[in-house]
């Protein structure tokens, strides 16, 4: 595992921004530190983490990069195929700034068919039906086959939805999300033994049932995800990660984050509300 470091303007940035790599001087590495220069010229830090094959594991990637970001008061993760809206870094310090009891923050994130928002976090799924859709919709039918399979599909959904639901909320994704360093030195480094799936979806349920941080993502940090390429290389069929999950997050410690989603441990922006309706009225123009 190696590191590659971009500074912009300071040598001590407030925001450090990790991106796991298979290659540095990949094109597609190339288009995402592009993308960054040319849509946020705020002052951060990118730290590429390059890992290959056997030896990657997405949270290994973030803890080496976050262990060398111990100067920044934010540690931002971003996978090398989303691509950030204008202002998104500098927008994601301004919000965690404004909302200290947020320790762990995600994007609204776009479809880059249609631009239109995919989703602003994850909910819980325990609908067979509508898990098996999803899974199918998101190209990934294995899963929902090994789930049926494994008669404990009801525990594993979580989907990502286009609107807040209150009470329901559950996690962010690491397409692009930003934590707090007091956060994440309370509630511990991102666990190396998921190869890349849920390993977002593990470390929100953590902030989720911690005492002092909450969870959120902010209306005006958006990115678009390209084809989620680290997904379909190191997720979809990564069952030995579906299995650390299971095992990780039974039953009764599932319903532990459902309680706390429904004391309101997913922090909803005040901002949201007119940004929503801003949503509606455009679609019902269209």
């Amino acid at each position: 595992m190696k590191s590659k470091v971009e500074n912009t303007k300071s040598d001590h940035p407030s925001i450090s921004l990790v991106i796991p790599v298979d290659s540095f001087d990949s094109d597609l590495t190339r288009r995402c530190v592009q993308n960054l220069r040319n849509n946020d010229t705020s002052d951060y830090r990118i730290i590429l983490v390059e890992s290959k094959g056997d030896d990657f594991a997405y949270g290994r990637s973030v803890n080496y990069g976050a262990d060398f970001a111990s100067d920044s008061d934010f540690i931002a993760v971003m996978d090398s195929d989303t691509f950030i809206k204008p202002r998104a870094i500098e927008n994601s310090a301004t919000f965690l700034t404004r909302n200290p009891s947020v320790g762990f923050c995600g994007a609204w994130i776009s479809r880059p068919e249609t631009d239109e928002i995919d989703h602003v976090g994850f909910t819980h799924l325990s609908s067979t039906t509508r898990f098996v859709w999803n899974s199918f919709k998101r190209r990934a039918p294995f899963y929902a086959l090994r789930r049926i399979l494994r008669g404990n599909n009801w525990s594993y959904g979580v989907l990502g939805v286009p609107r807040y639901v209150p009470g329901k909320m559950v996690g962010v994704s690491s397409a692009f999300c930003v934590m707090r360093r007091n956060c994440y030195e309370d509630v511990g480094r991102w666990d190396e033994d998921y190869r890349s799936s849920f390993v977002d979806v593990d470390y929100s349920f953590r902030v989720m049932l911690s005492e002092r941080w909450f969870v959120s993502s902010a209306p005006d940090v958006r990115v678009m995800h390209y084809g989620q390429i680290t997904k379909r290389k190191y997720g979809h069929g990564d069952f030995e990660g579906l299995d650390t999950y299971l095992k990780k997050w039974p039953r009764h410690r599932l319903e532990e984050v459902l309680k706390a989603a429904a004391r309101g441990k997913f922090l909803i922006p005040e901002t949201s509300r007119e940004v929503e309706d801003d949503i509606v009225a455009r679609e019902a123009i269209v």
